[in-house]
């Protein structure tokens, strides 16, 4: 029996419960510690979460510390070089939210609607929100509260890219995955 086929519902909302709650005690350190360098603590961990979700968190905390100003307005003109002091911070919520998902991803195999269709749930920010691509929105699962979502078509009205001009005049195959590699996600 596997690790999935052990683990009921019942343990995976609790384990998801407390994974939400371990995000926002998290979450609320690091908007603390920014707190005493920033106006608006939140944007700015917002910010801060989307460029390490991007381009990873040394990376976001390279920038902070080089251009501070690009993340938010600051409370003095101060140099920000301890920027650094916020990896600990910063390297705890993001494996919080990791730890959600991954938390997520096994309820989603459990879980079915009426239909027997998986229910699709994104975390954002710690928050659940169940997303309904037919309809192109986001059901806030707490609330219920939704949120259109604007998909737009790859390549819709745009010109091609000099690499896509390329591939298709040479009427090169379109990339095939391969089976060898590892896709997990790692940071």
């Amino acid at each position: 029996m596997t690790d999935d086929e052990q683990t009921s519902l019942a343990d995976l909302d609790a384990a998801i419960d407390a994974a939400r709650r371990d995000y926002a005690t998290q979450r609320d350190k690091l908007e603390g510690r920014l707190g005493a360098h920033v106006v608006d603590a939140s944007d700015v961990a917002d910010r801060l979460l989307s460029v390490a979700d991007e381009f990873g968190r040394e990376h976001a905390l390279e920038l902070m510390a080089e251009r501070p100003d690009d993340y938010g307005v600051r409370e003095q003109a101060s140099s920000w070089r301890d920027a650094a002091d916020l990896n600990e911070d910063l390297e705890r919520l993001i494996d919080t939210q990791e730890r959600l998902d991954d938390l997520t991803q096994k309820r989603e195999k459990l879980a079915q609607r009426g239909d027997g269709k998986p229910v699709r749930i994104v975390n954002i920010q710690g928050q659940a929100y169940e997303f309904d691509a037919a309809k192109r929105e986001l059901r806030e699962v707490a609330s219920g509260e939704r949120h259109a979502v604007s998909l737009e078509e790859i390549g819709a009205g745009r010109p091609l890219t000099l690499t896509q001009q390329a591939a298709r005049d040479a009427q090169a195959p379109k990339a095939q995955p391969r089976g060898d590699r590892d896709r997990t996600r790692e940071r």
